[in-house]
């Protein structure tokens, strides 16, 4: 009877364990656009699904002015894998890649507000 009560238990346990990996790993959805600027999606809002190693990115395009200057151009919203921050500046144009995964639609540019449903 001991062992038929261990046996059970060891099945619950590794079951609970796996409901809980994967409630922790769960699909965040993702802002998707090819044009976002000023608050605005030119080119339609939609949304993705980052899976388990996947994250929500945002990557900010800033021109550079004759002065030096890192202008804000527009943003492009996805779901990326093996996302790492990173900034890159070249000769005429920065680009800044932010990667997010602790919320629902968390690659949504700051200052931007998200229409209520």
């Amino acid at each position: 009877m001991d062992k038929l009560f261990l046996l059970n238990l060891f099945t619950f346990l590794c079951l609970a364990e796996g409901r809980f990996l994967t409630r922790q790993e769960a699909d965040k959805n993702c802002n998707l656009c090819t044009v976002f600027h000023m608050g605005f999606c030119y080119t339609g809002m939609k949304s993705c699904a980052a899976s388990a190693g996947d994250h929500c990115a945002t990557k900010n395009i800033y021109v550079i002015q004759n002065t030096g200057e890192a202008r804000y151009h527009y943003s492009k919203l996805t779901c990326k894998s093996n996302c790492v921050n990173e900034d890159m500046t070249s000769k005429r144009k920065r680009v800044e890649i932010l990667c997010c995964r602790e919320q629902h639609y968390c690659n949504m540019p700051f200052g931007s507000k998200i229409p209520a449903s």
